[in-house]
């Protein structure tokens, strides 16, 4: 709509929020046509001590100064940080605009940057719950006592189909340590069912 002023400067954000090690992470200032940044003597300044990352960006700010018109193009500046290392940043973002009275220094943003330590994640190990750790204490006992039974080693595929179905359910135990888990127990004689008909 012509005669209407855009006046606004979003509150800067990471890109990305949350960086591995090695990735470049930059500051996004997202402004109306009143607001136009720019790369001006020696800006944008980056400073960086310890853990704190200091970003200053130049900018122009008419919407309170007349004669001059409001005809920057409303869109989104951007400024490259560089990669990190790993460990918690505090990431000041301030800019600076002429006045008739001198220049002012605003501050846009203080923002939290975790960078993280990149790399596949290590899988979590599975957690025995009260069900599981009682039916591997079973599974335990009915190797000694089929062992006892039969020495030559007869009962090893019932052993593995025990164990499994022990391994098997011992993940979801963690999360639902309520659930109701059948174990089922085959018999090694001949007109027993077998573990592909039970399967």
């Amino acid at each position: 709509m012509a005669g209407k002023l855009h006046a606004y400067v979003n509150p800067p954000v990471l890109v990305p929020a949350t960086p591995d090690v090695g990735e470049s992470v930059s500051v996004q200032i997202v402004a109306g046509e009143c607001d136009g940044f720019i790369e001006f003597d020696g800006y944008p300044i980056l400073e960086q001590s310890g853990n704190e990352v200091h970003l200053t960006v130049f900018s122009y700010n008419y919407a309170n100064q007349s004669p001059y018109p409001c005809d920057f193009p409303e869109g989104t500046d951007s400024y490259a940080l560089g990669s990190l290392p790993q460990g918690n940043y505090t990431v000041k973002v301030d800019r600076v605009y002429p006045t008739l009275g001198g220049n002012v220094t605003e501050t846009l943003a203080v923002l939290p940057l975790v960078v993280g330590g990149g790399g596949p994640s290590a899988a979590a190990l599975p957690v025995l719950g009260s069900g599981s750790m009682i039916a591997l204490i079973v599974f335990l006992a009915l190797i000694g006592c089929l062992l006892l039974k039969h020495p030559r080693g007869r009962a090893l595929p019932l052993l593995w189909i025990v164990g499994a179905l022990n391994l098997a359910h011992a993940p979801e135990a963690a999360a639902h340590d309520d659930e109701i888990h059948i174990e089922a127990l085959l018999s090694t004689e001949s007109d027993a069912s077998t573990p592909q008909g039970m399967l």
